[in-house]
């Protein structure tokens, strides 16, 4: 993709875009004011609530930030939407307090208008150091010329889409379900699953060869149903709500880029049309998201196929009883499942409710499992010459699990979802120092992000694996464990750019690439 700034949306259209939004905000805080009690507290909460809305709004819809650091942009409004913004949203559907169903409200949003300095912060610093600095290359890319930002012609996208789709069908029917059978230490299945992570990759060729009218709008939208099929599919298959809604999201990412320079494609997507357009999808997902949950606990027993038998028999009745609509779980935020997956508050509370009743045994014992989790980041294999009786397997458990079973208050499995802040305090016991390291996660993010997008004059060319990575490091900010955040800033862009590469040498039918490379020195 081309970002042209000549082309990019005029100041005033991003103007009117911004004061929408604090518009709004400002409106769903007076609503709040109007269903909560006057408390000080409270009125602070909402203050600050809409002052950081205020900044990060200026952040985003300025016409230089969005031109420079467009996806550092993207990730600081999601952050911000995830934990601040979405809650006003969502309870004014169901006119309740913002503070309904968390244990610890106060003390939850203080925290998370604390660690939302942090984000904007950082995001200042690295702007300021980016502009003024003229190595913004990443090392590896440079040193290795490993093509991240190759294109392809008409046949060979279609040669990526079958490697890509074959991967992915071998992964989901062979090593799914009943029959997962991945060892910790099987390479080449991890190797494989690295080249998942590249799935969405043909989806932005195909864009590119339309949007320079290689291929007809026909052919495209053909494209695009067959991989929005394959991801309703896909997610059945595995009964994983992620596998659909990491695509939507994934193309909503897309036309947010695409609009920068489409006033048009602005325009559409701010329409009446769009509007009753998504409330039909957010219908079918919450009837998607409870199909899947009525058939959760077979997930791990059945194959893929015997799965998606299961959803033909209709209703599971016992589960119907046990997950009513009206009831509120412990993870619920709002009486809908598909509105408590864009909501991270919840999370965060509950992790923080139940890690206040650990006593210093527990912390440390937290501390530790933490630490010993980390180190899963390196191969098991290797590991071992040190640790003989270390085992990933045993840290594979979530943290909001962790601290469930800790406490007896749950046992549910181990992917109960928790977050990473809790863990992150739990280690120094500080905020400032937890603040120091949020601040150091998201500029690494930033940085890395930046060094996919190569500046011309008065253009930017971005590689597709911008967008792969970006799907990545958006989950930062609600990610469960810090093994998770180390793992994805350290090892995912090295495994994607060299994966890539590797793919690209067989799309292109270069595999001698490397002798001549050789042969040359």
């Amino acid at each position: 993709m081309i970002l042209e700034k000549d082309n990019l949306l005029d100041q005033s259209k991003l103007n009117n875009l911004k004061f929408f939004l604090i518009f709004l905000n400002l409106f769903l805080s007076l609503i709040q004011l109007h269903l909560n009690e006057f408390k000080i507290s409270f009125l602070i909460i909402i203050l600050f609530l809409n002052i950081i809305n205020i900044i990060i709004c200026n952040i985003i819809f300025n016409k230089e930030n969005l031109y420079f650091f467009l996806f550092p942009c993207i990730i600081l409004f999601f952050s911000n939407f995830y934990y601040l913004f979405s809650p006003l949203i969502i309870k004014l559907l169901y006119f309740e307090s913002i503070f309904i169903n968390l244990n610890n409200p106060y003390e939850s949003f203080r925290i998370i208008l604390f660690y939302q300095l942090a984000i904007i912060l950082s995001f200042k610093v690295f702007k300021l150091h980016y502009l003024n600095n003229d190595k913004r290359k990443f090392i590896l890319v440079d040193m290795l010329k490993l093509n991240i930002f190759s294109n392809y012609n008409k046949i060979e996208n279609r040669r990526l889409f079958l490697i890509l789709f074959g991967i992915k069908c071998y992964i989901v029917f062979l090593d799914t379900g009943s029959l997962y059978a991945t060892d910790f230490g099987d390479i080449s299945m991890k190797i494989l699953y690295g080249f998942e992570r590249l799935y969405f990759l043909p989806i932005l060729t195909t864009l590119n060869l339309f949007l320079i009218k290689k291929i007809s709008k026909q052919e495209f939208i053909i494209f695009f149903l067959i991989y929005t099929f394959s991801a309703i599919f896909f997610a059945l298959l595995t009964n994983s709500r992620t596998e659909l809604f990491s695509y939507l999201f994934f193309v909503i990412i897309i036309l947010i880029s695409i609009s920068l320079t489409n006033k048009i494609l602005l325009e559409k997507l701010l329409s009446v049309r769009s509007l009753l357009i998504f409330i039909i999808i957010s219908i079918f997902l919450n009837f998607f998201s409870q199909t899947v949950l009525e058939s959760r606990t077979y997930r791990s027993d059945l194959t893929p196929i015997e799965l998606l038998n299961k959803y033909n028999r209709g209703v599971d009745k016992n589960f119907e009883k046990q997950n009513n609509n009206s009831i509120i779980g412990p993870e619920d935020y709002v009486q809908n499942n598909v509105l408590n997956r864009i909501t991270s508050i919840k999370f965060f509370d509950k992790s923080l409710y139940e890690y206040s009743y650990f006593d210093v045994i527990n912390k440390l014992e937290f501390k530790s499992f933490t630490y010993n989790r980390i180190l899963a980041i390196i191969p098991q294999n290797l590991i071992n010459i040190f640790n003989k009786d270390y085992k990933k397997i045993e840290y594979q458990i979530a943290t909001g699990s962790y601290l469930e079973q800790k406490l007896n208050f749950r046992q549910t499995g181990d992917l109960n979802t928790g977050s990473y802040l809790v863990e992150l305090y739990n280690l120094n016991n500080s905020y400032i120092l937890s603040f120091i390291a949020i601040f150091i996660i998201f500029y690494l993010s930033f940085y890395i992000l930046s060094n996919f997008q190569n500046m011309e004059k008065n253009k930017i060319t971005y590689s597709p694996l911008i967008f792969i990575l970006f799907l990545i490091f958006n989950k930062l900010t609600i990610s469960d464990n810090l093994l998770a955040i180390i793992s994805n800033l350290i090892r995912s862009p090295l495994e994607i750019i060299i994966l890539n590469f590797f793919l690209y040498l067989i799309v292109k039918k270069k595999l001698n690439y490397l002798d001549e490379i050789n042969t040359n020195k």
